[in-house]
C-alpha cells in the first residue's frame, strides 16, 4: 500500500524528515514503458523470474523496453508512423550520478528538487500506405528512419514533475529504416516494402524537450473520505515544447485513470511526438493495476518526416496540418519489479491528403534491478 512504500523509503536512508514533508505527493516516480513483439515473451519470462528471487526494494534501477507498432491494433495497418523501438535505462533518485543530480537542480533551479536520470537509444520508422510501389507517392508520407541517442533529467516535486530531455541522431538511411521493417516483413512473411529507394537522405538531428505533468490530483481515493466502487481516480494534466531539427511543436492535454493506487506515477511514457511521462520503478509487493484514458493536441511548426530534410533537398511536396490530435486509452499492471502497459491511440490525420486517423499500439515492459 501506499504508507508501506513511504514506510520502504525511510528504511532505505532516504530521510525521514523528507518523507514526512513531502508524504504521500513526494512518492518516487514508477515507470511504464513498452517492450517488442517477438521479444516480449522471453523478455516477460526473464523479469517474472527475478521479480520471484528477490523481495522488494524502495526503489530500483530499471531496464524499460518499449515498442510502438501498427500492428498492435484490430485495424493492422502499415503506413505512417508504422514502427517505433526504444530502450531506456533509468537511475533512482538515490543511484542517479552526482554530477547529473547538480546538473538538474541547476537546471530546474530547485536546489531540493528529487533529480533523476535517465538514458534511452531507440529508432521510428515511417512508411506510405502503399509500400509495394517502386516510385515515390507525392501524397504519402515519405519513407523514413531516425536512429537516436536520448538522455533525460527529471525533477520530482511535491506537485508536478519537470522532464528535460535530449535526442542527438541520425535521419535517413543510416537510421536503418529499411533493414528493420524489411527484415521483420521478411520474418513474418508479410509484404516486401519496394519504395526505400525514395527515403529521406542522411542528415543529422536533434531534438531537445520540455515537459511538466502535474502529479495526480486524486478525486476519489486514500486522501479523501469516499472511494468510487473501490478504486482511486485522478487526472495529470501535462504541457510540453520541443525544438530541434527532427520537430517543433508545443503540446497539452491529460489522462484520467482508475484503479488502485493510480497517484504514485504519471502513467505509461511513450515515443516522441506523443507526451512523455517520468520514470523510475518502485517496486512492491502488492499487485497494483489502472486503466486510463487520455486527450492531447499538439501544434506543430516543423516536422522533418512532413516537411522534408532540413539540411538536404529532398522532394517532400506535403501539406502538414499545424494542429494534430490524438486520445489514447489502456491498461497498467505492476507486480514487485515487472510493470507491463498497454496504450492503444488514435491520432488525426498529419498531412491534407492523409485518408483517414492513424491507429497504432504500444506496449511497455520494464524490468527493476
Amino acid at each position: 500500500g501506499k504508507g508501506g512504500r513511504a514506510g520502504l523509503r525511510e528504511r532505505t536512508g532516504e530521510g525521514a524528515g523528507e518523507t514526512r514533508a513531502r508524504g504521500r505527493a513526494g512518492a518516487a516516480l514508477r515507470t511504464r514503458h513498452r517492450p517488442g513483439g517477438p521479444g516480449l515473451a522471453p523478455v516477460l519470462a526473464l523479469g517474472l523470474a527475478l521479480a520471484a528471487s528477490a523481495a522488494p526494494a524502495a526503489r530500483a534501477d530499471s531496464l524499460a523496453l518499449l515498442v510502438e507498432n501498427d500492428v498492435f491494433t484490430a485495424a493492422s495497418t502499415d503506413r505512417n508512423f508504422t514502427n517505433g523501438l526504444k530502450a531506456t535505462y533509468s537511475w533512482t533518485v538515490g543511484s542517479t550520478p552526482g554530477r547529473a543530480r547538480a546538473l538538474g537542480r541547476r537546471l530546474f533551479g530547485d536546489p531540493d528538487a528529487r533529480i533523476f536520470a535517465s538514458l534511452s537509444l531507440g529508432q521510428s520508422i515511417f512508411t506510405p500506405a502503399d509500400i509495394e510501389a517502386e516510385e515515390r507517392l507525392p501524397d504519402q508520407h515519405p519513407y523514413a528512419g531516425w536512429l537516436y541517442l536520448g538522455g533525460a533529467l527529471t525533477a520530482d516535486r511535491t506537485s508536478h514533475a519537470d522532464i528535460l530531455s535530449l535526442e542527438v541522431g541520425i535521419v535517413g538511411p543510416s537510421a536503418l529504416g529499411e533493414e528493420v521493417q524489411s527484415g521483420f516483413h521478411e520474418l513474418i512473411n508479410g509484404v516486401d516494402p519496394k519504395g526505400w529507394d525514395n527515403q529521406l537522405k542522411d542528415e543529422p538531428g536533434f531534438l531537445v524537450s520540455y515537459d511538466r505533468i502535474w502529479r495526480a490530483r486524486q478525486l476519489f481515493g486514500a486522501n479523501t473520505e469516499r472511494r468510487l466502487f473501490g478504486l482511486d481516480l485522478d487526472l495529470t494534466p501535462s504541457v510540453g515544447l520541443s525544438l530541434g531539427t527532427i520537430s517543433t511543436e508545443a503540446r497539452a492535454g491529460a489522462a484520467f485513470r482508475a484503479g488502485s493506487d493510480v497517484d504514485g506515477d504519471f502513467g505509461p511514457p511513450r515515443v516522441r511526438p506523443s507526451p512523455a511521462a517520468a520514470s523510475v520503478l518502485e517496486p512492491s509487493e502488492a499487485f497494483r493495476w489502472y486503466v486510463f484514458a487520455g486527450a492531447y493536441g499538439r501544434a506543430v511548426a516543423y516536422s522533418v518526416f512532413l516537411d522534408g530534410n532540413a539540411f538536404r533537398d529532398s522532394p517532400v511536396e506535403l501539406e502538414r496540418r499545424p494542429l494534430v490530435g490524438e486520445l489514447q486509452g489502456g491498461l497498467v499492471l505492476e507486480w514487485q519489479r515487472i510493470a507491463l502497459s498497454y496504450t492503444m491511440v488514435l491520432r488525426t490525420e498529419e498531412f491534407e491528403t492523409q485518408e483517414d486517423e492513424h491507429q497504432f499500439g504500444a506496449i511497455s515492459l520494464t524490468v527493476g534491478f
